[in-house]
């Protein structure tokens, strides 16, 4: 099965959560590259998914029709430009897990999906942490990690589960590797992300790489397997002991008279009980946040059907701080969509771990299970939507929607008859016929 430029497409879609500067960029990406190279290989190839990316449009669909039916947009200008975005951002998605599925297929589609994202990862951690804790004393110093490739810097929150998404991965290929070289070079790059995490400061992407970590060694039960576990609490414990030693040069910066960038907010040091501070944090507000989204459903109607597709779901005014989203995937779908749409996804979920469970059993390896995990871990208390590849945070598509697609492209690949070994290789079951021309390659998976 010849993937053309799939492949290089769908990686390149991946880096550029690390990498591209805006939405725009993205979106480009997607429809003038991405969309074009399935739509070639799906008439070429086709493939199955095991009812994945049906379900994944039907639940889709289910929402937009419910918001439609119960809560019109209206007949405006403006009403109208909302729906087409709308469904701009429901094919957005399905074409993102299209893609995704048929890219991983092949050992060699999901290799280099793998890598390009770390890679991309990469770079970007490294880049940001030279930036804000090298290049600009009295500035950057102390401040939590953004990724400085993304909007001039993005948010610590969504830079930290993006980090931790290739962590997460990173993980996989280190509990997977073969020789001793290959595991201390994927140690070495998960120790970078999980320390960059880290110094973003967000609870969430940390619990959620514990959480997935923990899977990982609990299920595989191999001694490698447990190593992405000791390599994430080896970062943290890190950072408890360097956020001192960093915080302590950032007042000694401002004693010394730095001169603050004008339009630039007065920057925060580093904890210097290091890991004690995210105690101390508390619940950041989410809960008020919570509390308030709930209050505003205050029709029996409301919880049932939810608020509404385009319904305003910012608390920031009255609040006081900039929550302009709901800050939790869970608490926008009940907002908007209600019970049913909520119920809908819980449903879903079921469904793509079921897949991924039917996928490590049959030997074509854990990486969709693992990172649909850590994604939907990660958007219990952070996120905004899953119906668009562009959101506020942008992170929602690539911790969700990649691992489904992941997991459906693997299952579509294990229904072909590809059946991957112990010894990571793939071979081609005798029972079934494998698609003309397939080439089939050595996989880093987990089994």
């Amino acid at each position: 099965m010849r993937s053309g430029w799939l492949v290089p497409a769908m990686a390149v879609f991946l880096a550029g959560y690390y990498l591209f500067p805006g939405a725009w960029w993205h979106g480009l990406w997607l429809w003038g590259m991405l969309l074009p190279c399935w739509w070639w290989h799906r008439w070429r190839v086709g493939g199955g998914s095991g009812g994945v990316m049906g379900a994944a449009a039907t639940w889709l669909g289910v929402y937009f029709l419910l918001a439609v039916v119960q809560h019109p947009p209206g007949l405006e200008v403006a009403a109208r430009l909302r729906m087409v975005e709308a469904v701009a951002g429901l094919a957005g998605v399905l074409t993102l897990v299209a893609a995704m599925a048929a890219s991983v297929q092949t050992a060699h589609g999901l290799r280099t999906c793998q890598r390009w994202c770390v890679a991309a990862a990469v770079v970007a951690a490294v880049t940001s942490v030279v930036v804000f804790y090298g290049l600009t004393p009295g500035v950057g110093f102390g401040e939590r990690l953004c990724n400085v490739f993304v909007h001039g810097g993005q948010h610590p929150v969504p830079t930290a589960i993006t980090f931790g998404f290739a962590a997460v991965w990173a993980g996989l290929g280190l509990a997977a590797s073969s020789s001793h070289r290959t595991a201390w070079g994927w140690g070495t790059v998960l120790f970078l992300l999980n320390l960059a995490v880290a110094f973003c400061q967000s609870r969430g992407a940390s619990l959620a790489l514990l959480v997935a970590t923990i899977f990982l060694a609990v299920l595989v039960r191999r001694k490698r397997a447990a190593l992405p576990l000791v390599w994430v609490v080896l970062a943290l414990v890190s950072f408890h002991f360097l956020s001192r030693h960093l915080a302590v040069r950032a007042a000694r910066a401002e004693a010394d008279g730095a001169v603050a960038v004008p339009g630039r907010a007065v920057p925060r040091r580093l904890p210097e009980n290091g890991l004690g501070r995210w105690v101390e944090r508390g619940d950041a507000g989410r809960l008020d946040l919570y509390r308030l989204l709930l209050r505003r459903i205050d029709e029996p109607s409301q919880r049932f059907w939810g608020k509404g597709w385009w319904h305003e779901h910012s608390g920031a005014a009255e609040l006081r701080w900039p929550a302009t989203h709901p800050h939790s995937v869970l608490m926008a779908t009940h907002y908007h969509g209600g019970q049913v749409v909520l119920v809908g996804l819980f449903f879903f979920g079921a469904l793509v771990l079921s897949r991924a469970f039917e996928v490590w059993r049959g030997g074509l390896g854990l990486e969709g299970m693992v990172l649909f995990v850590y994604g939907s871990t990660a958007l219990v208390f952070d996120g905004e939507a899953l119906t668009t590849v562009f959101t506020e945070p942008r992170f929602e598509s690539l911790v969700f929607w990649v691992p489904v697609g992941l997991i459906a492209g693997r299952y579509g690949a294990m229904q072909a008859g590809l059946v991957g070994l112990a010894s990571g290789r793939e071979t081609v079951r005798t029972d079934v016929k494998a698609p003309a021309g397939e080439t089939v390659a050595a996989a880093s998976v987990v089994s």
